[in-house]
């Protein structure tokens, strides 16, 4: 066909160990001007595992550690995976600048608390 067709495919593989809360980003390096554009913003997706019911914050850093933006603070979340997402940009809604960011996850469950952390680059 000349390569006029084309097929997607989108996987999305678990975590191996699935008794901790676990958090990763795609796409990354994300640019929030040209990827996943829907309504005028582009959107990262944070896939978050969590091994029981419980509460989940999830915030946005810069490289100083200085927080960026909070995606999600939720109550009586369920156990297994979530998708949440981020448009890359501030509190002040305007886009971020290139460079590294670090994303936390905490969780709080009956039986488990716990940080978990991931990076994301931004290319504008």
């Amino acid at each position: 066909d000349w390569g006029l067709s084309w097929e997607l495919i989108r996987r999305v593989s678990g975590f191996a160990d699935r008794s901790k809360a676990v958090i990763s980003a795609y796409p990354n390096p994300f640019s929030p001007s040209r990827m996943n554009l829907f309504e005028g913003d582009g959107y990262l997706r944070f896939l978050c595992q969590l091994p029981e019911a419980g509460r989940v914050s999830i915030d946005v850093f810069d490289f100083a550690m200085k927080k960026v933006r909070s995606i999600a603070s939720e109550h009586n979340v369920s156990q297994g995976y979530h998708t949440y997402v981020w448009n890359g940009r501030n509190g002040l809604n305007d886009i971020v600048a290139n460079g590294t960011y670090f994303v936390r996850l905490q969780f709080e469950g009956g039986a488990n608390n716990a940080t978990a952390w991931t990076k994301i680059i931004i290319l504008e």
